[in-house]
């Protein structure tokens, strides 16, 4: 259900911002769009289509709000667990550490064996209760490369945020699913290094949700990866967000990718990259986004004259 619900929200219309050119809560998904072209849209179908699609996506991240509470109380719970253990092996440690005190000169008739035995056990106590003090850090670091280097991204001290991101690689879609959307939601600047990674998920709504939150961010070091997604994936609402991210970002060196999306398949696509350039030459250069294939390409060569004289 969850899944069919965010693909819903995703496919619906032109994707979770839709057409229709209206903004929603500050830092939530928005067509880029401008008012001269979304004012023109005609009520009807159209709009209908739009409105199903934000309620759908609404009711997606509702969801997930949800089920990101019920985790996280799952998880304040596991680690009252945790440090009620933690306490007790420390009491344990404790105690043993006054026995093997009281045992460091034994009396005439006393058994070494037991002061070793009572030794052994009480370094293996601290190696458990070492372990579970790293808890925390463990679930939020991140996992080694597979030839055993250390991968270039921070470790995560909030152990919320830690979980989703290692959700996103999870073998289960709707955790993978829900994590996108929690990290969204969360917008913070920190997850940058998985979302850039999660762009190359299998699955069309976490690339499309990690395209968008990574927009959001205004995460510049994601500008390559957004420009090779917005060319070359084949889901055309995974390019749109991840053209309008790039738009967001607002990094000048991207002008040539926005460029060549004047010549995408998909019309939504080539619009929000046209009112974007258009918005940065203050002028059309003859290119319209609903032209014949023929008429868009040799706007376009107009359009590669005017970015490369900007370099």
């Amino acid at each position: 259900m969850l899944t069919a619900l965010a693909l819903a929200a995703v496919a619906a219309g032109v994707g979770l911002w839709g057409r229709t050119g209206e903004r929603g809560e500050e830092g939530a998904p928005a067509d880029v769009a401008p008012a001269s072209v979304a004012g023109s849209a005609p009520a009807g179908a159209g709009g209908e289509s739009s409105t199903r699609a934000a309620a759908a996506f609404e009711s997606v991240l509702e969801e997930e709000r949800e089920r990101a509470a019920a985790r996280d109380r799952e998880f304040a719970e596991r680690l009252e667990r945790v440090e009620a253990s933690l306490a007790g092996l420390e009491e344990a440690v404790k105690d043993l550490e006054e026995r093997a005190a009281a045992l460091s000169a034994p009396a005439a008739g006393s058994e070494p064996e037991a002061i070793s035995e009572i030794r052994t056990l009480l370094a293996q106590l601290k190696v458990r209760l070492d372990s579970i003090e790293r808890l925390p850090a463990a679930a939020a670091s991140p996992s080694p490369s597979p030839d055993g280097a250390a991968p270039a991204r921070p470790t995560l001290e909030d152990p919320v945020l830690a979980g989703h991101v290692r959700d996103l690689s999870s073998a289960d879609l709707t955790r993978r699913t829900s994590a996108a959307f929690s990290l969204f939601e969360a917008k913070d600047p920190r997850t940058a290094p998985w979302l850039i990674e999660a762009l190359g998920s299998e699955d069309t709504v976490v690339r499309s949700v990690c395209a968008r939150t990574l927009g959001v961010l205004e995460a510049a070091e994601a500008r390559e990866a957004l420009e090779r997604v917005s060319a070359a994936d084949p889901q055309s609402t995974v390019r749109l967000a991840a053209t309008q991210a790039l738009i967001k970002i607002g990094d000048r060196a991207s002008s040539r990718a926005l460029v060549d999306r004047l010549l995408d398949a998909e019309p939504q696509v080539r619009l929000v990259a046209f009112e974007a350039l258009r918005g940065m030459a203050g002028e059309e250069l003859g290119y319209d986004p609903d032209a014949s294939e023929a008429d868009r390409r040799m706007a376009h060569e107009q359009w590669i004259a005017w970015e490369k004289s900007r370099r």
